[in-house]
């Protein structure tokens, strides 16, 4: 039994740059050699290159000769079930974008049909529509109170980690904002982070502040389960930040750095640029306004975060 007229994907979601993509594939392979989720689990339907294969059929089965000809499409419930399944587990990393001869823009591209395949309700899974309904209600998906998103100044400081009490930016204006984003805000373990960011950044001179509990959730988690809410969301977001007249936004989350680098700007207009903290850092030591004194003497890797690499 095929899927209902109902649940037909909407091509809208989709740019005619994308639309062009699903053909652009030329099944060379090259996809299969690089992607994490193929790496774990072998099931060849996680390949890229058969995950475009396999939605552009859906597509084509719903909206051309075939979709008159056959309802449904011959496409069974179970399959597409299937299919949606294995569009959400992509981490959308971006790693066969890079390596695809084509340069398909693969992370967009998964972005986009997840959108779609929301807009036809088949989406997402139901362990992420419950993710979603947790941070629209509170703003953040820890389930904390917004009044409490600023309180890890305050531990900060009873720690003694903390130069001094960071002002807060909509009473102070300040040139650079610190954004620290949801987990930052509220995990105990990564708002210790933030507070060595914010100690670095007070030694090399910065002048910059905080939102506190004004700060809003970034809301890119609803771009990346395909909530057809983000634009709206982001756009208040926008205009919020837009607002504060900084000069830059330094980022202490990967997922934030993402989705206000790259996907606010497709909305609407930001005027000021935007670091994550690991490259501001940087940016100070190069300047010299950093200058590290004591050895590392061990061997350390860093992981650098998929959302972290260039658009």
């Amino acid at each position: 039994m095929g899927i209902s007229a109902k649940n037909k994907i909407p091509l809208s979601c989709l740019s005619p740059r994308q639309l062009i993509e699903l053909d652009a594939c030329s099944r060379c392979g090259e996809c299969m050699k690089w992607c994490p989720i193929y790496a774990v689990d072998r099931s060849e339907d996680l390949i890229p290159g058969n995950r475009i294969t396999a939605l552009k059929k859906l597509l084509k089965g719903q909206h051309g000769l075939r979709a008159r000809l056959f309802a449904g499409g011959r496409f069974s419930k179970a399959q597409v079930d299937r299919l949606i399944e294995v569009l959400y587990e992509c981490t959308a990393c971006g790693q066969c974008h890079f390596v695809c001869p084509s340069r398909i823009d693969t992370a967009e591209l998964w972005e986009a049909l997840r959108e779609a395949v929301v807009e036809a309700g088949l989406g997402p899974l139901p362990n992420q529509a419950e993710y979603l309904r947790v941070l629209k209600k509170y703003e953040n998906p820890f389930k904390e109170p917004q009044e409490n998103r600023g309180l890890w100044m305050p531990r900060g400081l009873e720690q003694g980690t903390l130069y001094q009490d960071l002002p807060l930016i909509t009473q102070s204006p300040q040139p650079v904002l610190f954004y620290l984003g949801c987990t930052a805000s509220y995990n105990p373990e990564i708002n210790l982070v933030a507070q060595w960011v914010a100690n670095l950044m007070h030694k090399a001179g910065v002048k910059f502040g905080v939102l506190g509990n004004q700060e809003n959730c970034c809301r890119g988690k609803l771009r990346r389960m395909g909530d057809g809410d983000f634009a709206a969301k982001a756009i208040e977001n926008i205009d919020l930040l837009n607002s504060l007249g900084i000069d830059t936004l330094v980022t202490n989350c990967a997922g934030c750095f993402k989705t206000i680098f790259q996907d606010y700007p497709r909305i609407k207009e930001i005027n000021f640029k935007v670091f994550h903290a690991i490259e501001y850092i940087d940016m100070l030591i190069r300047e010299e306004r950093l200058q590290p004194v004591n050895p590392v003497t061990m061997q350390v890797t860093y992981h650098d975060p998929c959302h972290l690499g260039p658009p």
